[in-house]
């Protein structure tokens, strides 16, 4: 099946350094690009119910789960209108399996969604999460460079295929403090807005998801 590549980019640029700029907000503004490759028949109606899946850089499953990364993720599916499965349905299958002990893998997302009446596993995988120092330590120029990388890919359990896939980038500078998992949680919100929602298809590069006709 062919793919078609959609690469939507939502980058702001950093404000200038300065103890004016963040007298009442110490985060500069974050710098995101999400590139979404997606089968072009791909509709959200495929992806509902659908269950959430947070992984570390090597694919394993956290004991007890990612919680604070999940929660996003679920309150951004039913923000567009997604039905999601349990976490606790989810997260007691996982536990069946001992899916923490290894990788989680496309066909082991494909066994889960079938256990738990899911139509689609979305599997969320942030990678390079790190907070960088700079400026002169005991002075008030000190800043942090919060940087991440993320995937998030739609597993179909029907077909065993993996019709949406989303890469993103993001970095933010912020002063005296870091807050990396805001960041991430900014990346989740970003990207499954470029998710084709129930009543809508993907759509050619550089267009909105759009809604499909009522059948």
């Amino acid at each position: 099946m062919k793919l078609m590549s959609i690469v939507l980019c939502a980058t702001v640029s950093a404000v200038s350094m300065g103890l004016g700029g963040c007298a009442g907000n110490n985060m500069m503004n974050p710098s995101v690009a999400v590139r979404v490759t997606s089968t072009p028949e791909f509709v959200g109606d495929e992806a509902t119910p659908i269950g959430v899946v947070v992984t570390d850089e090597a694919g394993r499953v956290p004991p007890g789960g990612a919680t604070e990364l999940e929660t996003a993720a679920i309150q951004a599916l039913m923000d567009r209108r997604f039905r999601l499965v349990e976490r606790r349905h989810i997260s007691k299958v996982l536990g069946e399996l001992s899916f923490q002990d290894s990788g989680l893998t496309d066909a082991d997302a494909v066994e889960l969604g079938r256990m738990t009446n899911a139509r689609a596993i979305l599997l969320l995988q942030v990678t390079g999460l790190q907070s960088i120092r700079n400026g002169q330590e005991g002075s008030i120029w000190v800043w942090n460079t919060d940087k991440a990388n993320m995937v998030m890919r739609v597993i179909d359990v029907k077909t065993a295929t993996t019709p949406w896939v989303a890469s993103c980038q993001g970095s933010v500078t912020q002063f005296w403090r870091s807050e990396p998992m805001q960041l991430v949680k900014q990346m989740i919100d970003q990207s499954i807005a470029k998710l084709p929602a129930p009543g809508e298809t993907a759509t050619p590069a550089g267009a909105p998801p759009v809604a499909t006709a009522a059948r």
